[in-house]
């Protein structure tokens, strides 16, 4: 794996940078707010969005439907022809024309679908960018967002998720560079990392995993139909459900067993109008979200919450250990019936728990904060 087309990101001039616009999957076309949200940050002098389609399976049908759709907002909106698949030829015979075009848009908008797509055609096999990728580097650096959902959000690292195992089989052998993870296009500061369909797809395992293993300190997981957008320091969320934020500055990786195990991890989750400042890796709550902990008393009781895997379970082990109060909750990740022949039955616990000092979370109700919950992962069963 190569990351050498990273220089050329890192290259740009950081206090002109446009904003990010990160979609974790399942991007509604009917989520009018989050679209707007979007075309809000495209500057009104340069309203053409450049939308490249290569991750999808079928690139011009999805390309014009997000063209199209964009139409709606008041932006104009076109498809790059980055493969034969499109018509009008392949990326080197358009050159020139499409870089330029690329270069004055004021988005650049990359859909789902397979992210190899994306990064086999933008860069060259040594990892350095190809003319057009620099044209998006070029839009960047001087004030155009870039965006992208599912796909498109998972390359904004400078590592991403290519063709990752199951995540059982990333706790027990560690992650294979350059099939599991790969390198990204280097949109992000180099200690982060994306993961989308995050909580709907029960991520957590994988990500913390990974980042142990690239000694990446941050990690952010965008659920679908939810969006953060990404400018200098902070990271703000829209839409549907939230984020949630890894910081592995506070514990450290047990390599003293078999398998996985990590210890004091900490673990926020941001909704709705929240922003997470990433420098400082502190948190500013949406205007209505009011203070609820840490509380006083702390009860005793132990909360298990299930499947790590699934959907709800994250969140039900975050509330566990501030709104209900208990002193910790734990969830599990086991091997399938079918790995057995490969693993044997295999198990994780994933234990939260607060720091008495610095748990937070908030609430307006309805969408809820929480910031530094504190998780430890390691071999064995409930």
């Amino acid at each position: 794996m190569t990351s050498k087309h990273v220089r050329y990101a890192n290259g740009l001039h950081l206090d002109r940078r446009g904003p990010l616009f990160i979609a974790g999957g399942n991007f509604r076309l009917r989520n009018r707010a989050l679209w707007r949200k979007l075309v809000s940050l495209v500057e009104r002098s340069r309203p053409e969005v450049a939308v490249i389609p290569i991750a999808s399976a079928n690139p011009l049908k999805s390309g014009e439907k997000i063209a199209s759709h964009l139409a709606k907002f008041g932006l104009s909106a076109f498809v790059v022809p980055l493969s034969s698949t499109i018509g009008g030829g392949t990326e080197q015979s358009q050159g020139i024309y499409i870089a330029d075009r690329i270069r004055n848009a004021g988005c650049v908008y990359f859909t789902g679908g397979r992210q190899a797509r994306i990064t086999g055609e933008l860069l060259t096999t040594e990892g350095r960018p190809s003319p057009t990728l620099q044209a998006i580097y070029d839009c960047w650096s001087t004030g155009g967002v870039i965006a992208g959902s599912s796909a498109g959000a998972a390359i904004m690292g400078h590592y991403m998720f290519k063709l990752p195992a199951p995540p059982i089989e990333i706790l027990l052998g560690g992650v294979r560079l350059g099939t599991d993870v790969d390198a990204g296009l280097g949109f992000l500061d180099p200690s982060w990392i994306v993961d989308q369909h995050f909580l709907q797809r029960g991520r957590l395992a994988r990500l913390i995993a990974t980042m142990a293993e690239l000694d990446c300190q941050s990690g952010v997981g965008v659920d679908e139909n939810t969006a953060v957008v990404v400018h200098k320091d902070e990271m703000t969320v829209s839409g549907e459900t939230g984020a949630v934020i890894l910081n592995l500055s506070t514990g450290f990786q047990d390599q003293s067993g078999p398998g996985f195990c990590y210890r004091g991890a900490s673990l926020s989750f941001i909704s709705e109008g929240d922003t997470y400042l990433m420098n400082r890796k502190t948190i500013s709550p949406a205007p209505g979200k009011t203070l609820s902990g840490p509380d006083k008393e702390i009860s005793k009781t132990i909360k298990h919450c299930g499947d790590i895997f699934a959907p709800g379970t994250v969140l039900n082990c975050l509330n566990a250990v501030t709104f209900e109060g208990n002193v910790e909750s734990l969830a599990t990740a086991q091997s399938k019936d079918s790995d057995q022949d490969q693993y044997g039955r295999q198990s994780f616990v994933f234990r939260f728990y607060r720091d008495p000092q610095k748990t937070l979370w908030y609430s307006d109700g309805d969408r809820h904060l929480f910031h530094d919950i504190r998780l430890d992962v390691y071999r064995g069963a409930l």
